[in-house]
């Protein structure tokens, strides 16, 4: 097999418990813990998210602003483009009401849209203040859908969609880049670190990760918090309390582009300079069976043909 130079941006959840949909600076591959296999199906621009569904299936945005749908298998595609523009990229996917509904976002102020029955929507059209520059999606149980605002501007906002209207949780001094809930706890990642509300109140305070600037956020099945940072590596939270995860060695291990929680369990991290992977469930995990120091692909990744 020829080794490229890959480097992975997002992950998510794959059809088979023990696979997962990479997201790479050269399209979309399927991951087990040994090998990366790319999906010739899927579109060959750089992935910037992606969102699997409960049949295994993957919803993935890339650097042109459009997103695609393909089954598990990796066979069906449909590609949804309400604009198709070079560097405007997908920001965040999110589930919508229904199984078959997605919410996705764009970069460079291009707004919020809704994926339903098979068409594009823009969200200004049925959501009364819209925002048009979004960091970050998460669609919570019991909260609805939030948005997290990334104008730059020294205010941003966290909001929520309610009957068709925008409702203001909080303002941050910086832009929103990730939204996660656990435990009855709202974290929200800035550029400028970590916020939570629920912790004694329903204000948003500080985290102790303040200090850092937070790429993503991912919940596991015991409600911990998995953080992502730009420069400072993993962090494993609950409540207010978190701790350093080790991952490799080097500079290029500290960034973080992206989480994911595989169907057994198993952590994924998505750095520049490859993945590493943690069993579930111990506070400090250890590296997954079989992988040295927890990587599994080391930026050469060995691609099939």
């Amino acid at each position: 097999s020829p080794s490229l130079s890959v480097s992975p941006t997002c992950v998510a959840a794959g059809g088979a418990r023990d696979r997962m949909w990479v997201g790479s600076t050269l399209g979309l591959g399927s991951a087990s813990v040994d090998r990366w296999v790319p999906v010739n199906t899927a579109p060959k621009y750089p992935v910037t998210a992606v969102l699997s569904d409960e049949e295994g299936g993957v919803w993935v945005g890339l650097r042109n602003g459009t997103v695609s749908y393909l089954s598990a298998d990796g066979e069906r595609q449909r590609r949804y483009a309400s604009r198709e523009v070079e560097g405007f990229s997908v920001v965040a996917i999110e589930r919508g009401e229904t199984p078959t509904e997605v919410w996705y976002a764009c970069s460079m102020g291009l707004g919020l849209r809704k994926i339903s029955n098979g068409q594009v929507v823009n969200a200004a059209e049925f959501i009364d203040d819209a925002p048009a520059w979004i960091g970050a999606l998460c669609n919570c149980e019991d909260r609805g859908l939030l948005i997290g605002t990334n104008t730059g501007k020294g205010t941003d906002r966290l909001l929520v969609v309610q009957d068709s209207r925008i409702a203001v949780l909080d303002e941050f001094a910086h832009p929103v880049t990730a939204i996660e809930s656990a435990d009855e706890c709202l974290y929200v990642g800035t550029t400028r670190g970590l916020r939570a509300s629920g912790l004694s109140g329903h204000r948003f305070e500080n985290h102790e990760l303040e200090c850092h600037s937070i790429t993503c956020l991912c919940r596991d099945a015991f409600g911990r918090i998995w953080v992502g940072t730009e420069g400072a590596g993993l962090f494993l939270c609950r409540g207010s309390e978190s701790t350093s995860v080790p991952l490799g060695q080097g500079p290029s291990w500290q960034v973080v582009n992206s989480i994911g929680i595989g169907r057994d369990g198993h952590v994924w991290i998505a750095t520049p300079a490859g993945i590493a992977v943690y069993e579930e469930g111990t506070d400090v995990p250890p590296c997954a069976p079989g992988l040295a120091e927890g990587t599994l692909l080391d930026g050469a990744l060995s691609m099939e043909a």
